[in-house]
């Protein structure tokens, strides 16, 4: 009789859900399958009601969620900047003026008095073997 080798499955989801919930599919007969099919809104209502008997808080908080996802897709508006009707538009001569007098934060800091004179010191030279 030959030894059967077992490969040890890693993955703890597909050991722990989808190897039992295969096993199981493959043990039901044509009818059982055939009776879920048809019955499965009287299956659901079933398992829907135990577990409210058994942790209605669950039933609670994923109702709220479930509720709160439909607010976020549905029924929530959110406000676009572009087409905000209490906006006020400028003058050309606000705009001119706001050109004007406007002065730019410099990007880096002013170089110190050490910095300025290493930079007026350099000499940058190129050899070229010709």
């Amino acid at each position: 009789m030959p030894a059967t080798t077992r490969i040890p499955v890693l993955n703890p989801l597909f050991r722990d859900v989808f190897l039992p919930l295969y096993q199981f599919c493959v043990k039901q007969s044509p009818a059982t399958v055939r009776d879920f099919f048809i019955n499965w809104p009287s299956y659901y209502k079933y398992w829907w009601m135990t577990l409210y008997e058994e942790a209605p808080h669950h039933i609670f908080i994923e109702t709220a969620l479930i509720c709160f996802i439909i607010w976020l897709i549905f029924i929530r508006r959110t406000v676009d900047p572009n087409k905000a009707s209490n906006r006020e538009k400028l003058s050309k001569k606000e705009v001119d003026w706001l050109v004007e007098t406007w002065q730019p934060e410099p990007l880096v800091p002013p170089l110190s008095a050490t910095q300025k004179s290493l930079s007026d010191s350099m000499v940058v030279s190129y050899f070229c073997n010709l």
